[in-house]
């Protein structure tokens, strides 16, 4: 990030990007997927390597017993072939939703460090289940300053 008197480069600050579905994913299971259609977004590092990253949405329950939903996400380098510099499974990272017959929502925000400035990344949601099946919608991804 600039300091007090240094110039503002437009490399300094990213644009926002975000990605939304609101297909219906019926039964999704406790293994990690991208789901379908996947929701990711494309951006590139700021100067600071910093950047803000929030994932949301909602589930129902499904399977007829107590369930949760995992809304996680991993970035890679380039795009979904690259190699990943931030995967998915952190505590810190996650938003987890508790199941029921009703709706549930939930989103988690987080700070990622350590990108390489100019660097074209790719941040992809993840989802799962705990308990048993949960159906996922309206799920939402967005990358921006920190």
């Amino acid at each position: 990030m600039p300091t007090a008197g240094q110039r503002i480069l437009a490399a300094d600050f990213i644009t926002p990007v975000t990605a939304t579905d609101s297909t219906v994913l019926l039964n999704v299971s406790g293994t990690p997927g991208t789901g379908s259609p996947e929701v990711g977004v494309t951006f590139t590092a700021p100067t600071s390597g910093m950047v803000m990253v929030t994932v949301g949405g909602s589930i129902v329950e499904s399977g007829g017993g107590p369930a949760g939903g995992i809304i996680d996400y991993r970035i890679f380098e380039d795009n979904s072939s690259g190699a990943v510099v931030v995967g998915h499974g952190s505590l810190t990272r996650r938003a987890v939703l508790q199941g029921t017959t009703q709706s549930t929502e939930a989103s988690r925000t987080s700070l990622i460090t350590g990108l390489t400035p100019g660097q074209v990344y790719y941040a992809q949601m993840i989802i799962s289940s705990y308990g048993t099946l949960v159906d996922f919608y309206n799920r939402t991804i967005a990358v921006y300053n920190a």
